[in-house]
């Protein structure tokens, strides 16, 4: 009975032990000709993956060309989830570290979840990007509830966005200096725009429920070169969603703090007002407006930071903080 249970012990642990792998796929286009001699250059991949063996050292790593493409791919098989690194390197001539894409660091990186095809350029080099994020309004709450910070975003290249807590390679982690301000480095690619968002995570659930608003808008930015991104949670105001600044309202609103009605003016093109609470959530909704005033009740709200937004046609007009007591 010991040894049967055993061996079904092994099963379920083998089990876990694949479901914690994938296939990945390498693709790579090769430069022009004056760089890369078809008939007498071969390319290969060496990384993290393969232990940094000496490229050309191990002809299984060797990419195969696409007849009918400049290109070259390999499969390599069981590779574990989380961050990888490597490199390309043309050979021609035995093993040889001098002949990769670029002399020196960065290597590429990529965060492997289960099956997994990468698409590169031969000598693109990613970028450092930071990302910072501003918790301080939620700092009570997510220590509270002990939640985990993600980013989640059209970072890489060919790659869905990965749902908030499905991989720990985004999740943000506060720094040393400051316990308020959650960072991430990753290592992009040159995009002319990315679109993003944080969430929190509870528990090992993972979830798209508590992003920093509801809805579709994202942040958004572009990635030229070496950078860092400082954001706040839950402002509207750094969410870089698209505006119409032809048409931008001057809309103010009174008193701040606010206990139990709040006065809004000057709500010319506007048709929607939202507000959200400090963890994105919507609390209230007043479509339809009309005319230059507006009032809301705000007693049955609970006392802390919340951001109004209102809306036009084409999207966020305008977004401001207040305070409810």
């Amino acid at each position: 009975m010991k040894r049967i249970l055993l061996s079904v012990f092994a099963v379920f642990l083998m089990g876990g032990l694949l479901a914690q792998t994938g296939d990945v796929t390498f693709t790579v286009n090769t430069p022009p000709d004056s760089v890369f001699n078809t008939k007498t250059d071969s390319m290969f991949i060496t990384g993290s993956l393969t232990g940094w063996s000496t490229p050309g050292s191990v002809d299984s790593l060797r990419m195969i060309p696409n007849p009918d493409t400049t290109a070259y791919a390999l499969t390599i098989h069981g590779v574990a989830n989380g961050e990888i690194q490597y490199k390309y390197f043309k050979i021609n001539n035995g093993p040889d570290w001098n002949k990769g894409e670029w002399g020196g660091d960065p290597n590429r990186r990529a965060a492997i979840d289960g099956k997994t095809s990468l698409n590169d350029t031969w000598g693109n080099k990613p970028v450092s990007v930071l990302f910072h994020l501003d918790i301080s309004s939620i700092a009570d709450s997510i220590y509270h509830s002990k939640a985990k910070v993600f980013l989640a975003g059209d970072l890489e290249k060919g790659k869905a966005w990965a749902m908030p807590g499905d991989a720990s390679y985004y999740e943000l982690k506060p720094t040393k200096s400051d316990t308020n301000i959650y960072t991430i480095e990753l290592w992009l690619y040159k995009k002319k725009v990315i679109q993003f968002k944080y969430f929190l995570v509870f528990g090992d659930t993972a979830s798209w429920s508590h992003g920093e608003w509801d809805g579709g808008d994202n942040r958004k930015d572009s990635i030229s070169g070496a950078d860092t991104l400082n954001s706040v949670w839950g402002d509207l105001g750094f969410v870089g969603i698209p505006t119409n600044n032809a048409v931008q309202p001057n809309f103010s609103f009174y008193p701040n703090p606010v206990h139990s009605v709040l006065y809004i003016s000057n709500l010319e093109n506007a048709n929607r007002i939202e507000i959200f609470n400090v963890v994105g959530q919507k609390v209230r909704e007043i479509r339809n407006v009309t005319g230059q005033r507006l009032t809301i009740q705000t007693g049955d709200l609970n006392n802390g930071i919340y951001v109004i937004a209102a809306f036009g046609k084409k999207g966020v007009l305008k977004s401001m903080k207040f305070i409810k007591q």
